[in-house]
């Protein structure tokens, strides 16, 4: 298998980061859990951690807002039209059904805070993002179609012509959720409206937007990025990203507050330390417990009286399996191709007299 080029890798736009591959834009998007409507902490600022360095710790669950939130696409915009959009499901089931958005939100409806994150977001990259979500179980579609005992695997597709296979444990899993809401507003337009896909522990490669089709069948199917190399399965690797100070900033002499997240897959976060010294030394962080595994794990580590000059930070996240992310540190460009990347999030601060 070829590595992808530069070119075909990477664009950085002022926006944000927009993954190709091949030619084509990499489509990412979601995972999910059903607890009862999570406590929303302050929303994020424009995809940035809006902190107040006297704050007390541990550090709230950050929501980020619609207008803030990512958005990698497989295609254009679709042109939705309620009146002829359905939900098909259909395969190896006993009874195929056309479900309108009336239909789909008549079933149990759950709210549930879940985050995503691109299989292509570089190290400290901003392709990942954490909101509430308003759905129904995946699950109780399966059910109530009823899923023959050959069925395997469930393939979901869009009206864009994406679409992706996962395991039917997958899709039968208590976490797993068609979303119709983002965070108490209808789902917007380029998140997916009116029906998106949120599946636990993977990337937003697995987790199709728009979606009209939902196919139960024994035959797993390779979707249009499964077919140019990318991970078959998309599970989120161990990672974290330096949220505050950003790089960039100059903050002045005095207290820091360094914060930020660590995401993983279903096994969860244990710990987060940080170092000021590039690795050579390293401090526990203060975390917040998420409301499941499949939210992102704020944290942060109060830097007491920092004296003018230059440091090298660094975060390094472990796991609840005692796994802790991989010691190489990587830039912005660091290659996440086909897998997603573990890489350390280091960068250079410069702190200046006041």
């Amino acid at each position: 298998m070829r590595r992808l080029t530069r070119r075909e890798f990477l664009t950085i736009s002022a926006s944000g980061l927009v993954v190709f591959a091949s030619g084509g834009l990499v489509s990412c998007a979601p995972t999910t859990i059903p607890t009862p409507t999570p406590v929303a902490g302050p929303q994020t600022d424009g995809g940035k951690f809006t902190l107040d360095p006297k704050q007390a710790l541990p550090l709230p669950l950050w929501i980020t807002r619609n207008e803030d939130f990512y958005t990698v696409k497989y295609a254009d915009l679709p042109s939705i039209g309620l009146d002829s959009w359905r939900l098909f499901v259909y395969g190896l089931v006993r009874d195929e059904m056309r479900l309108t958005l009336d239909e789909v939100k008549a079933l149990p409806a759950i709210t549930t805070m879940h985050t995503l994150e691109c299989i292509g977001n570089p190290v400290g990259g901003n392709l990942i993002g954490n909101a509430n979500w308003r759905g129904i179980l995946l699950r109780d579609v399966l059910t109530r179609a009823g899923v023959d005992t050959r069925a395997q695997f469930v393939t979901i597709g869009g009206v864009d012509d994406y679409f992706t296979t996962v395991p039917l444990a997958t899709a039968l899993e208590e976490h797993a959720l068609l979303a119709y809401a983002m965070n108490d507003q209808p789902l917007p337009l380029s998140h997916g409206f009116p029906l998106r896909a949120l599946l636990p522990g993977v990337y937003g490669q697995k987790q199709p937007k728009w979606i009209t089709s939902i196919e139960v069948t024994n035959e797993d199917k390779l979707g249009p990025w499964e077919q140019k190399g990318w991970s078959r399965r998309a599970t989120i690797k161990l990672n974290s990203g330096i949220q505050e100070p950003r790089q960039g900033t100059t903050p002045a002499r005095g207290d820091l507050l360094i914060a930020g997240y660590a995401q993983t897959n279903a096994i969860g976060i244990r710990a987060v330390d940080v170092s000021t010294d590039a690795g050579a030394t390293w401090h526990a962080t203060t975390i917040t417990p998420a409301p499941s595994p499949y939210v992102w794990t704020p944290w942060g580590w109060r830097w007491r009286d920092v004296a003018a000059g230059r440091y090298t930070l660094m975060a390094r996240a472990t796991d609840r399996a005692g796994a802790t992310q991989d010691d190489a540190r990587a830039g912005i460009l660091s290659d996440v191709f086909p897998d997603g990347t573990s890489a350390i999030h280091s960068f250079t601060l410069e702190v200046r007299e006041r």
